[in-house]
């Protein structure tokens, strides 16, 4: 009786485990999608004012709202399209001389932002690297806490920024998963233009004599909910790869 017991047992665990390894597939590459928010702070790079103790920058800051499409390669390794929508703000205190009047200069824009991002997982946790182009709108500056006017002219239409960024799974359920993390960012070249570089514009009325070009620099602290879409996968058992939903 114990014998055919164990028989029993015996062949029901080698049928569930045929099951198990006739249903494992080898995925291939898989997509996803996902909802994005951001938030974050940073400053308007110039090393004028960084230097100069009569100028009291402001941290600025920066939120905004966007998506992802993400093309996943095997376990590791992803190339990611993020689009986003920005507000971002600085303000800076400058005085002439010391103990004299303090002018504030006060300049906000939007962004509209295109990532190409190259993302390694492991271990639920990610790095990434890849670039930002950024197409900015509505830029607007306030003298003195006054009306805000446009300075379209002042500044350039567009930016390429290299980004970094880290973080770490945080929920995975299925086809579901949410992660946090932050991405660095510094643009390339100067934001302003031709007309505001000869008049130094962003640290006016304080004027140098060796002109510094001013950068955007920012941290964010990025949300991301992704969503599954599909995956090219193969079963152990040799059938033909294919593509299916998740």
């Amino acid at each position: 009786m114990n014998n055919r017991i164990s028989q029993t047992l015996v062949l029901l665990t080698v049928f569930f485990l045929s099951l198990q390894v006739g249903n494992t597939q080898k995925i291939y590459f898989w997509l996803d999608a996902g909802l994005k928010v951001s938030a974050g702070s940073g400053m308007l790079y110039n090393n004028n004012l960084i230097n100069d103790r009569k100028i009291d920058p402001s941290f600025g800051s920066t939120y905004g709202i966007g998506g992802k499409l993400g093309f996943n390669f095997g376990q590791y390794h992803a190339f990611t399209i993020d689009g986003m929508y920005s507000r971002i703000g600085q303000k800076n205190d400058i005085r002439l001389e010391s103990g004299g009047d303090v002018t504030t200069r006060q300049i906000g824009w939007n962004s509209a932002d295109i990532f190409l991002m190259y993302r390694y997982n492991r271990n639920l946790n990610y790095v990434e690297i890849g670039a930002k182009y950024s197409l900015y709108q509505q830029r607007l500056e306030s003298i003195n806490q006054g009306t805000f006017v446009d300075v379209n002219d002042t500044y350039v239409d567009n930016m390429i920024s290299p980004v970094l960024g880290f973080g770490y799974y945080m929920f995975n359920a299925d086809a579901f998963t949410a992660n946090l993390g932050f991405r660095l960012s510094y643009g390339i070249y100067d934001l302003l233009t031709v007309s505001g570089i000869e008049t130094q514009a962003f640290t006016t009325p304080r004027v140098y004599e060796n002109y510094a070009s001013t950068n955007p620099a920012f941290i964010e602290l990025v949300l991301e909910l992704n969503f599954g879409l599909g995956q090219y996968a193969k079963s152990v058992c040799g059938k033909r790869a294919s593509f299916m939903g998740m």
